[in-house]
């Protein structure tokens, strides 16, 4: 009968836009939920059978299903964390429900949401209890990515990262050296003990034997106050420890170096201008507590000359501090090493072998100004203990120390499927692949096909505020005539039953 078919028809919309109504009540709900991803509901008619009476017609309704907008992606939005993360184009993150590392047999999960905070364990973790999962970066810096072996993957823990150091293997030196310097008291002593030999040799008169003794017994005096420098004896780096013994430098210049623990070790060059033109003696040296005794007595690390040509400028050719032929890098063998020649840190330190190169040829001069450190830089970082995490566009995860060195740690994966509409949704903005959305395909951001990582940034909703009360108003609407074909079928019906009557 077709007043039933009328009424049915009339519950059908009731019905259906009753679902109408649920889905545009979520969307409002939601507007304000990071990475929420809209639906909508689509209505298609109904044809009803309309069996053997020919003429007559059978309403048939009206029948909905509900649309998914997950492809569309929602405004970026600033934050201050920069764990909080957005994928700006296509892909999802690829989460896990527990810290454990991922086996075959897991549930394959995804999101859009990016709000990850670290929790107790040092693991970024989602609001929706989800862990987000990345390739880990070894220590050489490699990735050992499978876009096809989930076990590959490793939830991202960022207080795995423990402090870094790098030492310093270059220094860079930019200086001075007076050349109208005089000549230290050890430097006269010898001289005038040469005059003296002198003139004891050619005195003939009784005279000139006199002053020559008296010139001898003077020489003799101040080469026992000032013995002459020696590199091996009687040098820099005694007076440096003890200012009773050894030769006090004309000119000393400091220099910071880091370790392989990141430590700092402060060197000294200490130069004494010699009686030979355009030649300096001179001696690098460390604190003696940080160095082998045996090796380094006193500290003493290397010591040679450092010579100008005459127009000011360093001959690196003759200069023998860091080793003969112009060489210019100091090796220094681990604290455990058991080689017996050669110089050592102390074996309290610890630390690794360690090259360093000085490099004095950018201005190091000898002109009749003061002598002088202009500039010095040295590579390597101290001990840094961590500050910050930071992830670029491509999804590296890195660690940011205090010292300024950075260290990645984990390359976010990013899943994207052939038609992500398709994918089944679940509560906390999760999804997993259906035969609709087909399979995912990992891979990293930034990729072909694959949108790029904001760090300090979320996604925002994806729903129109102005569509959904549009929307619900003519749900409404809707809604009131579907049930005024009710009314009128039951009028309708009432009327033919009291025919009988």
């Amino acid at each position: 009968m077709s007043l039933n078919s009328a009424m049915l028809t009339g519950i059908s919309g009731l019905t259906t836009n009753a679902a109408s109504l649920a889905v545009i009540s979520d969307n409002i709900a939601n507007v304000n939920t990071p990475g929420f991803k809209k639906s909508s509901a689509e209505f298609a008619n109904m044809v009803a059978n309309s069996g053997a009476r020919k003429g007559i017609y059978f309403g048939g309704g009206v029948n909905g299903t509900t649309r998914q907008f997950i492809s569309q992606q929602g405004n970026l939005q600033r934050t201050s964390s920069s764990t909080d993360l957005a994928i700006a184009g296509t892909g999802f993150f690829m989460v896990a429900k527990t810290p454990n590392d991922p086996v075959a047999s897991d549930p394959r999960q995804f999101t859009r949401v990016g709000n990850f905070t670290t929790d107790n364990a040092g693991y970024l973790k989602g609001s929706n209890g989800q862990y987000l999962l990345g390739w880990p970066v070894d220590n050489t810096g490699a990735i050992d990515f499978d876009p096809t072996d989930i076990t590959k993957l490793k939830p991202i823990n960022v207080s795995s990262a423990t402090g870094t150091a790098s030492p310093t293997t270059t220094v860079a030196i930019s200086a001075n050296l007076k050349s109208s310097q005089p000549l230290s008291a050890s430097f006269v002593a010898t001289q005038l003990v040469a005059e003296a030999l002198a003139a004891t040799a050619a005195a003939t008169t009784p005279a000139q034997i006199a002053a020559a003794a008296a010139l001898t017994a003077t020489a003799a005096a101040a080469a026992a106050a000032n013995p002459p420098y020696s590199a091996a004896t009687n040098n820099m780096s005694m007076y440096a420890k003890d200012p009773k013994t050894g030769v006090q430098p004309d000119f000393d210049l400091q220099i910071a170096v880091a370790d392989s623990k990141g430590g700092q070790r402060n060197l000294t060059i200490a130069f004494l201008r010699s009686s030979t033109p355009n030649t300096w003696y001179a001696e690098l040296r460390g604190v003696p507590a940080d160095f082998n005794s045996t090796d380094c007595p006193n500290g003493l690390i290397s010591s040679g000359v450092v010579k100008f040509n005459s127009d000011g400028s360093l001959d690196a050719g003759a200069t023998t501090l860091f080793g003969v032929g112009g060489s210019s890098t100091i090796s220094l063998l681990a604290s455990d090493s058991v080689v017996t020649t050669g110089k050592r840190y102390a074996s309290a330190l610890g630390n690794a072998a360690q090259s360093i190169s000085f490099d004095l040829s950018n201005k190091f001069t000898q002109t009749d100004n003061v002598s002088q450190l202009i500039s010095q830089s040295a590579n390597g970082t101290a001990f840094g203990n961590q500050v910050s995490i930071e992830v670029d566009e491509e999804g590296f995860v890195s660690a940011v120390f205090d010292n300024g060195s950075i260290r990645q740690l984990s390359q976010i994966a990013v899943a994207t499927f052939t038609n992500p509409d398709g994918l089944n949704a679940g509560t906390g903005s999760l999804f997993t692949a259906s035969s609709t959305s087909g399979n995912y395909i990992l891979n990293t951001a930034g990729s072909t096909g694959v949108g790029k990582i904001n760090g300090g940034n979320l996604e925002g909703s994806n729903v129109d505020l102005s569509l959904e009360f549009t929307g619900l108003i003519t749900t409404q609407r809707a809604y009131s005539a579907s049930s005024k074909i009710i009314t009128t079928s039951d009028q309708m019906l009432d009327e033919l039953i009291s025919i009988k009557r």
